[in-house]
């Protein structure tokens, strides 16, 4: 093996390791808060507390966390059609009044256009993380709670195959 392969597959695998170290941490984060606000312990007893928690209920976690980047890709996706759609009008005017000669106009739609624009990205995050927030304390009261927690998908989908076969 030549060194730049070597070290290739060097920064391949840690590449690897750092998404995964990451992708805990980035699970472990929200269990955390919850159990310093929710639990009211200590932050690293509710980070410790976390990570088992993620060590014990792996599976269900990462499927969780694979939905709600979904659900946080499709509120960028509207966030961008959003901001198109409103942004459109004042484009408009905006070229309207930079043809005409109009700076009047020209500066009062750009203004005005962008204090709508900043308007509803705040308010697309504020719902974004309004549902990120909430999904993830309903997760982890489910799984700290005397409910019945819930069953991977995977799982699930799996048990059906074989009582198919």
């Amino acid at each position: 093996m030549t060194p730049t392969t070597l070290s290739k597959v060097i920064a391949v695998i840690a590449l690897i390791l750092l998404a995964g170290v990451l992708s805990t941490l980035h699970i472990a984060t929200p269990f955390a808060v919850m159990g310093v606000v929710l639990d009211r312990v200590q932050p690293m007893r509710a980070l410790r507390d976390a990570l088992g928690l993620i060590l014990e209920r792996w599976l269900l976690l990462v499927e969780f966390s694979c939905v709600l980047t979904i659900a946080n890709l499709a509120g960028v996706l509207a966030w961008m059609v959003g901001s198109f759609i409103l942004s459109l009008p004042f484009a408009f005017l905006i070229g309207i009044g930079s043809t005409r000669g109009m700076s009047w106009l020209t500066m009062t739609s750009f203004a005005v256009g962008g204090i709508v624009v900043v308007s509803f990205t705040v308010l697309a995050a504020m719902i974004v993380t309004t549902f990120l927030t909430s999904a993830w304390t309903t997760m982890y009261l489910r799984l700290t709670g005397q409910d019945e927690i819930p069953e991977p998908w995977l799982t699930r989908l799996s048990r059906r195959r074989e009582g198919r076969n």
